[in-house]
């Protein structure tokens, strides 16, 4: 079972989470770059917790889609999972890279080609996919560094995963 205070920790990242994914709902599009934040609540959760790593994703995605359906698309393919499975699989470095990159890539794959929306805004060719993969693993190779910096070096992240 899960401690009382790792429960409410949990809470408030998935508030914040949720808040960061929707500003571009509660405020306007120039705010869209916060949403690439959301992925930091969502790594700190998993990383300390994988358990509570996925019930605090699906609770994060779940008060996002309550607010806008396609900001739920984002978070729940794009920023949540990228989150999630770099929180998951700290403890594998550079192969966490792959798999997330390999996981984001799939995801976007997915959500352009097999559901028909548009994330790039662009129709289905080999090119097209190999640019997606490139991206992906560049994105996450990105991510990583920055989410390893910040908790290394900033001191609320430390404490919170020292505890």
């Amino acid at each position: 079972m899960f401690k009382t205070n790792q429960i409410t920790t949990a809470a408030l990242f998935c508030s914040i989470g949720a808040i960061l994914q929707l500003m571009p709902v509660l405020f306007s599009e120039l705010f869209t770059i916060f949403t690439l934040l959301s992925t930091i609540p969502i790594y700190l959760i998993s990383r300390k917790n994988k358990q509570l790593g996925m019930v605090s994703y699906i609770t994060t995605a779940t008060i996002v889609l309550f607010f806008n359906g396609q900001e739920f698309i984002i978070f729940a393919f794009l920023n949540g999972i990228v989150g999630l499975t770099l929180g998951i699989l700290n403890k594998f470095k550079y192969y966490s890279c792959l798999i997330t990159g390999s996981i984001l890539a799939s995801s976007i794959i997915f959500v352009n080609f097999v559901i028909g929306i548009p994330l790039f805004g662009i129709s289905i060719s080999v090119i097209i996919i190999i640019i997606i993969i490139i991206f992906a693993f560049i994105y996450t190779s990105i991510y990583y560094k920055i989410l390893i910096f910040l908790s290394n070096n900033i001191a609320i992240f430390k404490k919170y995963l020292n505890d």
